[in-house]
């Protein structure tokens, strides 16, 4: 192979795997006064897709904090002198190289949860949230779930598993990705709403 056709080789192959490593796009469309817009933190180790959005009353945009491991939804009233809101929406759990998941999802939940209820607490695979192929989600979820939910009495029960626990008024899970990476693991959470302001199918962990 001559020295041209050897560079003119070169250059496929750069192109090639510069295709490969391009995100996928979102999976639904922008909601009206949106657009998506791509995160990628590798202070925080995530990547993800967002939507930037002016409904003219209010603004919402996203913002990284490699100190604190997370995305927050930072939302601004327009005309409003009071402060922005900053709502946490995605925090980075590092697990260790020879602890299984659920034991690194218990190791880092179990921070909040009170003494007396730490018994009744364990991480569970969560087949009700769907991910795409080659994402597992797990819930960190009380045992005593029938009860909590009789002691309400048709209200919203407390979550019983602290903050990262199930929480019933919202929608909240662990993710883990193993083949794209085994040594990450996230905290999502937003309310009850179909779907979040971000793609939540889009979630990268970064090497």
């Amino acid at each position: 192979m001559n020295l041209s056709a050897a560079a003119a080789l070169a250059l496929i192959l750069c192109a090639g795997a510069a295709r490969a490593a391009e995100p996928a796009p979102p999976s639904r469309p922008a909601e009206e006064g949106c657009v998506w817009r791509r995160m990628n933190e590798p202070g925080v180790g995530l990547a993800l897709w967002v939507e930037k959005c002016d409904f003219g009353f209010r603004t919402v945009d996203y913002v990284g904090s490699a100190k604190e491991k997370a995305i927050f939804e930072v939302m601004h009233d327009t005309g409003v002198a009071a402060p922005d809101t900053r709502d946490p929406i995605v925090y980075l759990f590092a697990k260790r190289a020879d602890e299984p998941i659920v034991a690194a999802i218990r190791r880092v939940s179990l921070r909040s949860v009170p003494a007396a209820r730490r018994a009744r607490c364990r991480a569970v695979l969560a087949p009700e949230v769907k991910l795409p192929a080659g994402k597992v989600a797990y819930k960190f979820s009380p045992d005593d779930e029938a009860e909590l939910m009789k002691n309400a009495e048709g209200e919203i029960p407390e979550a019983g598993c602290g903050k990262l626990g199930v929480d019933y008024d919202s929608q909240s899970y662990f993710e883990y990705h193993p083949q794209e990476n085994p040594r990450r693991f996230a905290f999502v959470l937003f309310g009850q709403e179909e779907h979040p302001g971000f793609d939540e199918d889009s979630l990268t962990f970064l090497p």
